[in-house]
C-alpha cells in the first residue's frame, strides 16, 4: 500500500511513513482531521506538493495566507480522494468476482496445504 500511497500522492520518502500511518487511521475513523493533520505535517516539514501550492500562489495573486488557505483545503481534498480509492483498493484485493476470499482448508497447517496444492497439480500434469 505504502507504494501506491507514494505514487498517488506523490509523497516525498521522509513523509511516506506518516502517509501510510495517517491512512490506517483515516480507515478506522474516516475522520477528515486525520487527513489535516497529515497535510499540516507535509506544510511544517517543506515538503508540500510544489505544483499545487504554487498553482494556489498564483490563483491568489501572491497572497502567501490566501495561497497557503486554499493549498490546504484542495491537498486535502486530494489525499481524501486517494485514501479511499486506495482503501477500495484493498477492499478489491481482498475480493474475488465480489465475493470475499475464503481459506479453503482453514483446519490445515501451512505445510498441509502446499501438500495438498502440490498433490492437486500433480494431478492436472
Amino acid at each position: 500500500m505504502e507504494d501506491y500511497l507514494k505514487k498517488q500522492l506523490r509523497v516525498p520518502n521522509p513523509l511516506l511513513a506518516e502517509a501510510t500511518t495517517h491512512f490506517l487511521e483515516f480507515k478506522k475513523t474516516s475522520s477528515e482531521t486525520i487527513i489535516y493533520e497529515y497535510v499540516g505535517l507535509e506544510l511544517e516539514s517543506g515538503l508540500k506538493n510544489i505544483g499545487l501550492y504554487t498553482k494556489c500562489f498564483a490563483d491568489a495573486k501572491g497572497n502567501s495566507d490566501r495561497a497557503q488557505a486554499d493549498y490546504i483545503r484542495k491537498r486535502v481534498k486530494q489525499v481524501k480522494a486517494v485514501y479511499k480509492s486506495a482503501m477500495k483498493l484493498e477492499h478489491k484485493n481482498s475480493t474475488s468476482n465480489g465475493v470475499l476470499k475464503k481459506d479453503r482448508y482453514p483446519e490445515l497447517t501451512m505445510d498441509q496445504k502446499i501438500a495438498k496444492m502440490r498433490k492437486i497439480l500433480d494431478e492436472l500434469n
